[in-house]
């Protein structure tokens, strides 16, 4: 029994590789297709919960998590990543409720600076 989301990413996927092999603009290359037991995978999915310690992913038992900080906010998904080392990794994202910040000023002129060996400085 598979997850159905893993399914639907993995064709998604495909289809986007296979965009942009056939896209002159890219210098994409033929896909690769990755093997179940690679070295280095990932899985990303979007119906997750996750406790103090814990994470819970569709189709699998609780996992046992090291979680570093306080999950404030809505837990929109989840990456779990395996390393070359056998090391797995969970990435969570979470949806604080606070916009994204603006910048503090925006620059009007600019000044550039050539420093050679003829000329010390030359600016333009």
């Amino acid at each position: 029994d598979f997850d159905s989301i893993a399914l639907q990413q993995a064709c998604i996927n495909l289809d986007k590789a296979f965009q942009n092999f056939f896209d002159p603009k890219l210098p994409a290359r033929y896909p690769k297709f990755k093997r179940k037991l690679g070295k280095q995978s990932s899985y990303h999915c979007m119906s997750v919960s996750a406790g103090d310690n814990w994470i819970k992913v569709p189709k699998v038992t609780p996992i046992k998590a090291r979680i570093h900080r306080e999950l404030a906010g809505k837990l929109k998904s989840i990456t779990l990543s395996r390393t070359v080392t056998g090391k797995y990794y969970a990435s969570l994202l979470i949806e604080d409720g606070v916009e994204a910040l603006t910048p503090l000023h925006t620059v009007e002129t600019v000044l550039g600076v050539d420093v050679g060996l003829t000329h010390l400085a030359i600016d333009s």
